[in-house]
């Protein structure tokens, strides 16, 4: 029923092998006792916790929709849960704590099932979590992959890059996604990757855009800018000031056009920058 509200399809229910914990705190943790598993390994799983007080062991994940998290290779490495509850004291997610199996920084969620359609479609669609990545498989962007919650790292372009250098990055409308569009956007500038940002509405996210109309993302994805030109908006409508959005352009948008290899586009930026600051470049 949950996942019917958020207008997930059972085709993206069985593609995406989206499960649920239930309730209580050792439901796991006696299932796979029962199962011949030592605690030792449950342990080193990441599937189960001790108390930081006394000794008993209970279950990461409860009362939670579960998304399995695979390698590049498609086998399931770790999981994310989703609460259910409408708790503000609980964490909308939960995730695989780093285990042998599992190191976050060398895993996109999504990318076993979407890099046939990165290199066929020729760029990658990264968003910010689970529901985005599932709803905008729904839409039709196969070639979707999602950060998870955790910062892009040298690994995750590398991966994207072998396929295509090409990405458009289409992360939420706050202050966070704004942050993390730019700590992407200088990894993937520096490797020589052409980055572009969707423009996403303010208060929005992928899943939003879907669930009211997939057109929504297709036309956010289909009218992506360059991420200079979109932080050159973003500083223009924040600034008190002009003096503020120049220090700031000086700040925030230079470092990036610093960090391009290629010559020719760091002119080409160059330009942009005058043209917004009406000045000339020398």
């Amino acid at each position: 029923a949950y996942l019917k509200k958020r207008e997930v399809s059972e085709q993206s229910i069985a593609k995406w092998r989206i499960g649920y914990a239930p309730d209580g705190w050792r439901n796991l943790k006696e299932y796979l006792a029962q199962k011949g598993f030592s605690d030792a390994l449950m342990l080193r799983s990441g599937l189960i916790k001790r108390a930081t007080e006394g000794n008993s062991l209970y279950d990461v994940f409860r009362n939670r929709v579960l998304f399995p998290i695979c390698d590049s290779a498609g086998r399931v490495v770790a999981f994310s849960g989703r609460t259910m509850a409408s708790d503000p004291a609980l964490p909308k997610y939960v995730n695989s704590p780093e285990t042998e199996l599992y190191e976050k920084s060398r895993v996109l969620f999504g990318y076993h099932i979407a890099k046939q359609s990165i290199r066929h479609s020729k760029f990658s669609l990264i968003v910010e979590g689970q529901f985005d990545l599932v709803l905008a498989h729904q839409a039709g962007f196969s070639n979707t992959v999602a950060i998870s919650g955790t910062a892009l790292s040298a690994y995750h372009a590398e991966l994207l890059q072998r396929l295509s250098s090409r990405v458009v990055l289409a992360l939420d409308a706050d202050r966070a996604g704004v942050g993390s569009v730019q700590r992407s956007a200088h990894l993937m500038l520096a490797r020589g990757m052409d980055v572009k940002v969707a423009v996403l509405p303010e208060g929005k996210d992928p899943a939003d855009m879907v669930v009211e109309d997939p057109a929504l993302l297709k036309a956010a994805v289909r009218n992506a800018v360059t991420v200079v030109e979109f932080l050159l908006g973003m500083l223009k409508k924040s600034a008190r000031d002009e003096r503020a959005f120049r220090l700031r352009v000086r700040d925030e948008v230079l470092p990036f056009i610093i960090r391009i290899p290629s010559p020719i586009d760091r002119e080409h930026f160059e330009q942009v920058v005058s043209t917004a600051l009406a000045t000339t470049v020398d």
